[in-house]
């Protein structure tokens, strides 16, 4: 629990929680029979309770007051604002013996963590339209060398600090990735067979050539889950194979050193000026027609 009467003491806890208490009359000679009550304030923001602390007569300090009259008796304590909270709890026992007023502060966070993925490294983002299905939509390449950056951040107004991420990848039919706006979706509740998640400890890659499923979440420091996110992607480290095709007309390196040899004054230029020509001027690629001119 946060320190008395200290509000630079943070205490986080969700919408969700409750706060119970257990008051004791202590000895020597207890008659018990303790009842408490509780009313607190709420603050816009950490610059008003500053404020509030400096100056209560501020104008710029205006806390909301939970009842507006009176108090709670009836436990345990919740707070559905999420905000700053300054509760203040009374309890005496039978004989009316009041204890000290316990001041304490609290941080409601209910909203949970926002993570992003950026890729370090090769990446591809074709604008794809299918005129059977009339949908236009982008698809995702990466290389095998490229790194997968996981970041997340818990959001204002009150922020716990995000406590950690997990991620998988599982492989996936081609066209998940293909045709991602209409068929990418979460491991859970496909055929596929699922990796376990892993904590994110940093920037990781995918191996494997092909369609993969990348699946990440955050959790914040109270416990509130973010939203599973996943995004289909094609892992390609494969160079392009090309295939060079000459159309007519065409004039081989083999003629043409058949012809330098002839125009040499050779009425018949042999076999071996003809090699001779190859090997100086062209390229080989094959049989004798597919010689190529080196420059």
């Amino acid at each position: 629990p946060p320190e008395q009467n200290n509000p630079d003491s943070i205490c986080y806890i969700d919408r969700e929680t409750r706060i119970t208490i257990d008051p004791v009359d202590p000895e020597p000679h207890p008659v018990n029979d303790v009842s408490c009550y509780y009313w607190y304030y709420v603050y816009g923001d950490e610059e008003e309770l500053d404020e509030c602390q400096q100056d209560e007569e501020s104008e710029d300090c205006n806390p909301e007051r939970f009842p507006s009259n009176g108090v709670y008796r009836t436990f345990p304590i919740e707070f559905p604002e999420e905000s700053i909270h300054e509760l203040h709890i009374k309890c005496k026992d039978a004989l009316g013996n009041e204890a000290e007023e316990d001041v304490e502060y609290f941080r409601v966070d209910h909203s949970p963590p926002n993570t992003e993925k950026t890729y370090v490294g090769p990446l591809y983002t074709p604008y794809v339209c299918e005129e059977e299905y009339q949908e236009c939509f982008f698809q995702e390449y990466i290389d095998n060398v490229t790194r997968i950056n996981l970041t997340a951040t818990d959001p204002e107004p009150h922020p716990s600090g995000v406590n950690m991420t997990f991620y998988r990848v599982t492989l996936a039919p081609d066209y998940y990735c293909e045709y991602p706006e209409r068929y990418c979706q979460p491991c859970e509740g496909t055929q596929e067979e699922c990796d376990d998640f892993v904590e994110y400890k940093g920037e990781f890659g995918i191996d494997e050539e092909s369609c993969h499923i990348i699946e990440f979440y955050s959790v914040d420091n109270v416990g509130k889950r973010e939203e599973l996110n996943y995004q289909c992607v094609f892992v390609d480290h494969r160079p392009p194979e090309t295939e060079k095709r000459i159309g007519e007309p065409q004039f081989s390196c083999y003629d043409w050193c058949w012809a330098e040899c002839y125009n040499s004054g050779n009425d018949n230029p042999g076999q071996n000026c003809v090699e001779q020509c190859l090997e100086n001027n062209c390229e080989y690629v094959g049989e004798y027609e597919e010689y190529e001119y080196e420059s």
